[in-house]
């Protein structure tokens, strides 16, 4: 007996719509249907490049014309609320990119009016992706023991697509583009150190000549009952990066997201010479055999990006009935900080 098939539908044609699309066509039991942009040809030449059978610049007539059940919004945050609430109205799933809203309380809207029987998700992609998911095994074994201080560092170049585009719509957020991105980070945070994340400190700063912004540089410091979280993004970087250091009582792990390498550091007290050159060899080997893993799962196609083992997961509890990754309600764990620090900066 086969599968009934996921018959979906794209709104927003941007940047960040393309990742979708490419995990859309990797489950095999779901098929895009149609995309919807206020720009019609933005629409009509997503939907071409995808072989996506109609493209609409109306909202209502996609949901009109279309049997779809899960709505995908890949639009603004500003336009969430809105868009979300109309689709579970017409009895449709829904899937949004973060962040979910902008105001916490627009997040309780989404919540309080999702009818029963509708699922509803978050893309929180970088818990996907493999090098994160790494982490989050190394720490559920315990070999690093009890996490008590964590760093997560996301660097990116003053050539940043979004950030060096003034009319990117980014830059109408509270925020600007950290009021777009923050919600990584602090998701991490959340997921390495607890639930109970509070914000102790927040430093933004501008080091670009770029008029149309505000900050550049942001640092946070977060603490979770004792538990200390750092974050550093800059937008100031020769190369793009996300390093995670992450300390507990029996060990350190570090991790490169965007190479996949992956070093843990053993407890050593007082080395000597012979115990540093040991550790620096365990360290080399460690950064290799990532590196050889990686390439090979990349030339073979095996290679799960962040957006296809969400999507991938989110498909799969619409067929099996579970819960979705990262439903809506669990966000507002991290809506309370992410809206104070927006704010700040």
């Amino acid at each position: 007996m086969s599968m009934a098939k996921l018959n979906v539908a794209i709104v927003g044609c941007g940047h960040v719509a393309h990742y979708h699309a490419e995990a859309w066509r990797r489950v095999s039991h779901a098929q895009i249907l149609a995309v919807c942009d206020m720009d019609i040809e933005r629409a009509r030449q997503f939907s071409h490049q995808w072989s996506i059978p109609h493209a609409y610049s109306s909202f209502d007539d996609l949901l009109k014309e279309e049997k779809i059940s899960v709505i995908d919004i890949c639009t603004p945050p500003q336009t969430h609320l809105h868009l979300s609430i109309k689709a579970m109205k017409e009895g449709k799933h829904i899937l949004v990119e973060k962040p979910l809203t902008m105001k916490v309380k627009e997040a309780q809207e989404i919540i309080h009016q999702k009818p029963p029987g509708i699922k509803a998700g978050v893309v929180y992609n970088l818990l996907f992706e493999p090098p994160i998911l790494k982490l989050i095994s190394i720490i559920k074994k315990g070999l690093i023991g009890q996490v008590h201080n964590v760093r997560i560092d996301m660097l990116h170049t003053k050539q940043d697509p979004m950030l060096a585009n003034e009319k990117h719509w980014c830059h109408r957020l509270p925020g600007g583009r950290f009021g777009e991105m923050l919600p990584h980070p602090t998701y991490l945070l959340r997921y390495f150190l607890g639930n109970d994340l509070e914000v102790k400190n927040v430093e933004a700063y501008k080091l670009s000549s770029y008029p149309w912004i505000r900050n550049d540089e942001l640092y946070l410091l977060l603490e979770s009952r004792g538990k200390l979280g750092r974050i550093y993004v800059s937008f100031n970087s020769p190369r793009e990066a996300i390093y995670i250091t992450i300390i507990g009582n029996k060990g350190i792990v570090e991790a490169e997201v965007i190479t996949g390498t992956i070093v843990k550091l053993n407890h050593l007290h007082a080395p000597s010479r012979y115990d540093k050159g040991k550790s620096v060899i365990k360290q080399v080997n460690q950064i290799i055999s990532s590196l050889l893993i990686n390439a090979a799962k990349v030339l073979s196609n095996r290679w799960i990006t962040g957006h296809q083992g969400y999507i991938r997961s989110f498909a799969e509890s619409l067929m099996s009935g579970k819960v979705p990754p990262i439903p809506i309600e669990e966000t507002l764990k991290d809506a309370r900080n992410f809206s104070f620090v927006i704010f700040e900066t």
